[in-house]
């Protein structure tokens, strides 16, 4: 099944998220790439209109990027076609900033019913990762109703995704949307991770559950494996699990099993910390 991913162009040429895509993905044919830049208001309103007649309107959509955007967005596209996706494959979208940059990339979310979001993560300077925290934990506090991708700084040759469920509705459909993307990607396969801390959960029901939704996708029971551990500790022992076994990208929910304010807070911190501490593993999310 088509796979339609938006991947986000900011000025960092580090092209994390485009890295971890152009990693991840082998079934090419079926995964089609948007390239989203936005573009800041001031920027658009500089060209007198006798220079805009000499563009055509997608020379003149690029005409307003940035010199670091242009460089950025360059380089993305030569690396998805070094990595074999086709021209037919991708798109280019460039928009002007109308409220924040991070309300603009919710709204194209939203407006392009994308499979999932790709924000990069970049790690050069304190100052880039400061900028790079706020648009992705933004983004997260946004109400969403699509899968995000953070992608810090992802490490090129690892494979499969770790499942982590606690029984809630938002860990059935991280796991739907991994059982989707992972349709057609027999190399990867996906570990149904759970940490026990002692609660009073019915876990071969959700065990059992979480791999019926995978197979619905498409997933073959051989590419599915169980694992749980026991510790107070969550992010860490996730975190652990994660670096030690190579894992691509991490899938959560980000919000628990229970209904109260305080326990939903809770399970939104622990994905924030992961957010922030994995390193060399994407961090897949959705509410």
């Amino acid at each position: 099944m088509e796979k339609q991913i938006l991947v986000t162009v900011s000025n960092d040429t580090t092209l994390y998220g485009i890295g971890f895509v152009c990693s991840f993905f082998k079934n090419l044919d079926e995964t089609k790439i948007t390239l989203l830049c936005v573009t800041s208001e001031s920027q658009l309103n500089t060209r007198s209109d006798i220079e805009k007649a000499w563009y055509s309107p997608d020379e003149l959509k690029k005409s307003t990027l940035s010199s670091k955007q242009k460089r950025a967005l360059d380089a993305a596209e030569k690396m998805f076609c070094k990595h074999g996706f086709s021209d037919q494959n991708m798109e280019i979208k460039i928009t002007s900033k109308k409220q924040s940059i991070v309300k603009d990339i919710v709204r194209e979310g939203h407006a392009g019913h994308y499979d999932a979001v790709v924000l990069g993560r970049v790690g050069t300077s304190a100052f880039e990762r400061i900028l790079s925290e706020k648009v992705t934990d933004s983004i997260l506090s946004e109400s969403i109703d699509f899968p995000v991708w953070i992608c810090r700084e992802p490490e090129w040759g690892r494979k499969n995704v770790l499942l982590c469920v606690d029984g809630s509705d938002s860990s059935l459909r991280i796991a739907d949307h991994v059982g989707f993307i992972l349709a057609g990607e027999p190399e990867h396969g996906v570990t149904i991770f759970h940490v026990n801390r002692g609660q009073d959960l019915d876990r071969e029901k959700m065990f059992n559950d979480t791999q019926h939704i995978l197979e619905k996708n498409g997933v073959e029971p051989g590419q599915i494996c169980r694992k749980t551990v026991s510790s107070l500790r969550i992010v860490h022992t996730v975190e652990a699990e994660a670096l030690s076994n190579g894992y691509a990208a991490v899938a959560t929910g980000l919000t628990g099993r229970h209904k109260g304010k305080i326990q939903q807070w809770l399970a939104g911190t622990i994905t924030m910390e992961l957010l922030k501490r994995l390193d060399k593993v994407a961090l897949w999310t959705c509410r």
